[in-house]
């Protein structure tokens, strides 16, 4: 009988250390899961903050393109009414003059 109780024991102890040990590898299973999932979700903010900053330079260099281009459009404009200007400016101040003097 005591035989048999002995067995028992052993048995009981034996299970209690596979528990023991499946609740360790589980533990372990579950920091690694959790350490791979910090490793995979910094990944992913690199790659997001990667991809941003791509997009950020190309669209300053568009930026830069469309205000050159448009500063090139307004520089040629002025410099066609300058041109204007100059050339009919006696023209004006004649025809401002007679306006003056009609009055």
């Amino acid at each position: 009988m005591n035989e048999v109780i002995s067995k028992l024991y052993e048995i009981e102890e034996t299970a209690g250390n596979i528990l023991n040990n499946a609740k360790r590898a589980r533990d372990n299973l579950e920091g690694q899961q959790k350490l791979e999932e910090q490793a995979f979700e910094r990944e992913q903010i690199h790659d997001l903050e990667r991809r941003i900053e791509k997009k950020s330079q190309e669209l300053t260099a568009q930026t830069d393109r469309e205000i050159a281009a448009v500063t090139e459009v307004f520089q040629k404009q002025r410099r066609k009414l300058d041109e204007r200007y100059d050339q009919h400016l006696t023209e004006l101040a004649e025809q401002i003059t007679k306006k003056m003097t009609e009055v």
